[in-house]
Order: structure tokens, then C-alpha cells, then sequence
């Protein structure tokens, strides 16, 4: 007689069967179709098994009534299960791999919870020790705040690169208080405050231990003369206005007309672009003809130079390139005298591509 669960072979005529041999049946582990199916259909392992038993009795009995063995089938089949309490249902299966599992998942819980508590250990050392090292920090200020004050206390300001600026104005830009002390000071505020002179460009403000405070200037260098109205500014290349001369003029500079004092003093793109481009066309003539450079700059895209009796006309294109255009056409061109003593230029328009215009006068 052989035993499977699920069927029954044969039954022996007693009044009890025997087993001699079981062959599991292949997907019956914890991991199976079958069983995780039963687990859905909240049936334990031993539920499960014992539901296999009962069908194959039941099949054997029904196909051979006549066998001996069918009372004992019956009693199984008809014999009452124990009711369970009301419950969590505990779905583990046994065995030594379900033990072995268990202690698994048990000893990486306990290995999570470790690893908790050192983390946690460690982050609670890190915040009492900078909390310590605070505190000391404070305790330490405040006992050795006066004797570090007259330390580094500020007795000297050494200014630097300075022509048109004083150090005087210098310092008042600074604005520099009785007794401060060089950690007190925030150096780029400083050099912000220095920067907001007219006449400087670019400032760097250092702290030299135990007393001394530097200050490096890059002043902004003339470049044109603007005339506007009856007045005369001093400006550099970039449009920035340096100081109001009034009626007073620089006659070694180039002169800039046609611009708004409103627009400038306000520092408007555009008018800083014209600014620019005076001087630059101011340089570019300057390096043929003699004699001062007025440029001007009503019209941003019509810029109108003279120099030396000779008037110049630029267009939109680059300055430079129509000034090329111009010294390729006529490259040993200086002064007014152009062939003879009949004929002088008086005009040269350089608005139109690949052109150049000389209009000449008698």
C-alpha cells in the first residue's frame, strides 16, 4: 500500500489503516503555489493537510464501499473540528526552515535596533560636544572680549593708488568708528562704501594684524570732456561723470556734444554706449589728424565727427571697421590739403557699405 497526499492507493481489511511509505508531494513547501494559496484563503499548513487527507478518504470510500476501512474514513470526514478563538490568524508554517527564517528576520531586527542606537549615540555626542564647544567659545569671548578689542583695535588706515582722490575722502567713505576693532569690520561692505566715489573704479579693503587696515584704489582716468548746456564734465571711456568743471574746458581731451545731463547722471544704458563710442571714434581720428576731436552724439546711429576742419560721418555698422574702410581707401591722407591748393576735404561720409564719400570744397 502506498500513500500520497491527495489519493490513496489501496486500504488494507483491518479495521485501521497502515502506512507504510508517504512520497510528498512536489509544491508543498512554504514557498508554493498551493500552500500560498491556502494562506490567502486564510487556511493554515496543518488545515491544508489535513483537507488532503480527508478528500482522498472520502474518494476511496465512495469509489469501494465495501471496504472495511469506510467507518474509520467516515469518523474522520464527520468528525467535528475544534472552533478556534476569535484572533489574528498565525499563518507560519514549521518545520526547520520556517525556525531558520524566524531567527533570521528576529536577529536582523535586533541588528536594526543596534545600528539605531549607535546612530543615535553618535548624533547625541556630536550635539552635546559642539554645545560644549559653544558655550566655551562664548565663556572665552567674554572674558578675553576687552583684551582682544585692544589688540586688534584699528590705529592706522594706509591708502593706496590714489592721484585725484584724498585720503581724507577715503575715509570718510569708510566711516570708521572710535576704538573698532579689525574683526568687527566686514571688509567687502566697506570696500562697497569706498566704491560709491565718483572717481573710483575699483576698491579692496584688507585687515594687516594687529592694527592696520589697507585700502587699495584704482581711480577711473579721464577720457572726454561733455559739454552740456553752458557746463563741462569730466568723464572717463565709460560714461561715468567725474567732477563738474563748469565753464572751464580740457582742450588736450576730446570733446562730446549732442548728450542729456539728466541721462547721464542717471547712468542710462544707452547714453553710456554713445559715451563710448565718442571716445572711441575720438581715439581713431586722433591717430591721423591733428588738433582736438568734437564728436557728435544727437544721433546715436548718425555719429558726427570733426577734426581739423574735416567732418566724418558714421553710420550703424562697427566704428572700427568703417574707419578701416576709410584708411584702406586712402591711407596717407592727413590734413586738410588733398591735391592742390584749389581743393580741400571737407567731408567724409562712411554711413554706406563699401563706400566712401569725399565731398571737397573749393
Amino acid at each position: 500500500m502506498k500513500v500520497r497526499p491527495g489519493s490513496i492507493s489501496a486500504l488494507p481489511r483491518v479495521a485501521a489503516p497502515v502506512v507504510l511509505e508517504i512520497n510528498t508531494v512536489p509544491g508543498m513547501t512554504e514557498t508554493s503555489l498551493l500552500p500560498m494559496a491556502a494562506v490567502r484563503a486564510k487556511m493554515d499548513y496543518d488545515e491544508l493537510t489535513e483537507q488532503i487527507l480527508e478528500s482522498a478518504l472520502v474518494r476511496a470510500a465512495r469509489s469501494d464501499p465495501s471496504v472495511s476501512g469506510r467507518e474509520q474514513a467516515m469518523k474522520v470526514v464527520t468528525r467535528k473540528k475544534t472552533i478556534r478563538d476569535v484572533g489574528p490568524r498565525l499563518n507560519q508554517w514549521r518545520g526547520t526552515r520556517a525556525t531558520k527564517i524566524l531567527d533570521q528576520r528576529q536577529q536582523a531586527q535586533r541588528e536594526r535596533l543596534v545600528l539605531g542606537r549607535r546612530r543615535a549615540l553618535r548624533v547625541g555626542t556630536w550635539v552635546v560636544g559642539l554645545a560644549v564647544l559653544a558655550w566655551g567659545l562664548t565663556m572665552l569671548t567674554r572674558e578675553m572680549g576687552p583684551a582682544l578689542q585692544g589688540l586688534l583695535e584699528i590705529r592706522d588706515v594706509e591708502v593706496e593708488g590714489i592721484h585725484h582722490v584724498t585720503k581724507s575722502e577715503v575715509l570718510e567713505r569708510l566711516v570708521l568708528k572710535p576704538g573698532m576693532g579689525l574683526h568687527q569690520i566686514s571688509t567687502s561692505f566697506l570696500a562697497e562704501r569706498v566704491r560709491m566715489h565718483a572717481w573710483i573704479k575699483e576698491a579692496t579693503v584688507e585687515r594687516r594684524p594687529p592694527n592696520l587696515l589697507h585700502v587699495t584704489i584704482v581711480e577711473r582716468t579721464p577720457a572726454a570732456i561733455i559739454r552740456t548746456g553752458v557746463d563741462h564734465w569730466l568723464s572717463d571711456e565709460n560714461g561715468y561723470l567725474l567732477a563738474k568743471l563748469g565753464k572751464q574746458d580740457d582742450q588736450t581731451l576730446p570733446l562730446l556734444t549732442g548728450l542729456e545731463l539728466q541721462s547721464l547722471q542717471q547712468g542710462e544704458a544707452g547714453v553710456r554706449n554713445a559715451v563710448q563710442s565718442g571716445v572711441v571714434v575720438a581715439k581713431l581720428i586722433a591717430n591721423t589728424f591733428d588738433g582736438r576731436v568734437e564728436v557728435d552724439l544727437t544721433n546715436f546711429s548718425n555719429v558726427v565727427a570733426s577734426a581739423n576742419g574735416v567732418r566724418f560721418q558714421f553710420g550703424d555698422d562697427s566704428l572700427v571697421d568703417q574707419w578701416e574702410r576709410f584708411r584702406k581707401v586712402n591711407p596717407p591722407f592727413k590734413t586738410g590739403p588733398f591735391d592742390d591748393r584749389k581743393r580741400t576735404v571737407s567731408e567724409i561720409d562712411l554711413r554706406y557699405d563699401n563706400r566712401v564719400i569725399v565731398r571737397e570744397r573749393v
